[in-house]
């Protein structure tokens, strides 16, 4: 007779991609970034000499690699909505005494449907990000949310779309458009009970977020960025309307920024890491499980001297449990596509312009939304 296999709970909880580019991570730190972090540490003058002084705003065309990042952005996948989720944005950290403020407002239409549950709405969010630099390669962040969910505005131009492209409606045209509602027949008799209706319509308070920022590496010409962030769901929000979920959550990520030398207007883009939800079971009514992996993966493309594109991939293991409730277990896919503009040609403040799609899996992620923000830097 076999003995019985262990599994690792923490491998477990990445999906083969996922895992794949953690790892590649990993291998990287080990064999590139460490030397060259040891390096740094007898040479901090070699960064004084050529990182661009950073006391007050500078002409675009002055900086050589200014890092506005990614979108100030979060997974808009249902299930996630109330827990812990990785937002993107700089790999970079402030400068001491820097500050930044990003303002943004991002709405998702939701729409997933099987024989025994139903997810239907928009969902919104208003977010306040903050962030400062600490000094000694060091940032803290705080992040404030305010939510909603209603039946929306979003069904009469989706479904023309798909009309229009011959794309299947999912079953959504033998609903009522433009309704709230998360239904589940747990005991598979028909029987639904209603966790979010029309009823539930409103703005509620998901739970702050604090971040600490460690900026390993600095990026300088060819060579890459890397930080590490940590960051904690405080246990205060609106879990009575089902906006926050109760208890701590924890995550970590790594995050990679890489010039392409052989061209001076793109940057490649990855993150990887895990966050830990241990406090509750369920999430909007469905089974969730407490450990998941997550990946950011994109290019940045420098379109002026003001302007960046991004185009990215955000991708998380699924946030339910067993598969009950398939494809609430598998792995979402997000893909945002942004421009990130500076109107005055400084980089004191920036402007986002996202949309946010679905791909995959049709059940467990946003189906379409939008994105718009604005960033504020303060020395």
């Amino acid at each position: 007779m076999q003995s019985p296999r262990c599994r690792c709970p923490v491998v477990g909880a990445f999906s083969p991609p996922t895992l794949f580019v953690c790892l590649a991570l990993v291998l990287v730190l080990i064999a590139v970034v460490l030397p060259q972090r040891v390096a740094s540490a007898f040479a901090d003058e070699f960064n004084d000499a050529y990182a661009p002084p950073r006391e007050a705003s500078r002409p675009l065309a002055e900086v050589d690699y200014l890092d506005w990042g990614l979108l100030s952005l979060g997974s808009h996948a249902p299930l996630f909505q109330p827990r812990l989720r990785y937002t993107a944005g700089r790999v970079d950290v402030l400068a001491a005494n820097e500050v930044e403020a990003v303002l943004s407002f991002s709405v998702t239409n939701a729409w997933g449907q099987r024989s025994h549950y139903r997810i239907d709405g928009e969902f919104a969010r208003f977010e306040l990000n903050t962030f400062l630099g600490l000094g000694n390669r060091f940032e803290l962040g705080l992040q404030l949310t305010l939510a909603g969910r209603h039946g929306g505005f979003l069904d009469d131009f989706i479904m023309g779309f798909h009309d229009a492209f011959g794309i299947t409606q999912a079953r959504r045209d033998q609903y009522p458009r433009d309704e709230l509602r998360i239904e589940i027949d747990y005991e598979r008799d028909g029987e639904f009970d209603i966790i979010l209706g029309d009823d539930n319509e409103g703005w509620g308070v998901p739970s702050p977020v604090l971040t600490l920022k460690h900026e390993l590496i600095s990026q300088l010409r060819w060579r890459p960025a890397l930080s590490v962030e940590l960051g904690v769901k405080l246990p205060f929000g609106d879990t009575a309307g089902q906006f926050a979920t109760p208890g701590w959550a924890v995550m970590l990520h790594l995050g990679l920024r890489q010039p392409i030398t052989v061209v001076d207007w793109l940057q490649l883009y990855v993150v990887g890491g895990f966050l830990y939800s241990p406090a509750h079971s369920r999430t909007l009514g469905f089974p969730t499980k407490e450990l998941q992996g997550s990946l950011v993966l994109g290019p940045e493309f420098r379109i002026a001297s003001n302007a960046t594109v991004v185009l990215y991939w955000m991708h998380q293991t699924g946030a339910g449990r067993g598969s009950e409730f398939s494809p609430q277990e598998k792995t979402t896919n997000e893909f945002l596509l942004g421009l990130l503009w500076a109107p005055t040609g400084r980089d004191d403040w920036v402007v986002e312009i996202g949309l946010i799609e679905n791909t995959f899996n049709d059940a467990n992620g946003p189906d379409f939304g939008f994105h718009l923000a604005l960033r504020a830097r303060f020395r």
